[in-house]
């Protein structure tokens, strides 16, 4: 299988990798701290470029096995907040929360708000509100990896 990352040359993808740091520094003050592959799908020349970035302090989603000496953070497929892609589902997300709490130190969570609708930003807004009444604490992928 091919993906952005999975399947690509070394040099295709220290090709993604440069110019978008690049363009980091100049619209955003800093380089990208954090990567995660499309898809997840990645292979041994995105190890080798994850591990030439000495910017890139955390992998979502990587191999903990081969972590380019990054902070590898791992996801719980059922503490998502889209389920099924692309749909905000609280029920289903405080539902898995729920039976895979126990011994986590963090949840990674990610959405795609480029593809919600008005009634999806409602069903993610009343996720937000559940996270915040139940006390949980919001930080970046940088923030967690150097408190782990």
């Amino acid at each position: 299988s091919s993906s952005e990352f999975s399947g690509k040359t070394y040099a295709d993808q220290k090709n993604r990798f440069v110019p978008s740091q690049s363009l980091a520094m100049t619209k955003l003050g800093c380089p990208f701290a954090a990567f995660g592959a499309p898809e997840n799908l990645f292979d041994a020349n995105t190890v080798q470029v994850m591990s030439e970035d000495t910017a890139m302090k955390v992998w979502l989603y990587g191999d903990t096995a081969q972590s380019s000496g990054k902070t590898v953070l791992t996801r719980v497929g059922d503490v998502n907040i889209e389920q099924p892609t692309f749909v905000p589902n609280p029920e289903k997300f405080v539902s898995g929360y729920l039976a895979n709490y126990s011994g986590r130190q963090y949840f990674v969570i990610q959405g795609h708000p480029a593809n919600w609708t008005d009634a999806r930003w409602h069903e993610f807004v009343r996720l937000i509100d559940w996270l915040q009444a139940s006390g949980f604490t919001f930080t970046t992928p940088q923030e967690l990896a150097a408190s782990l």
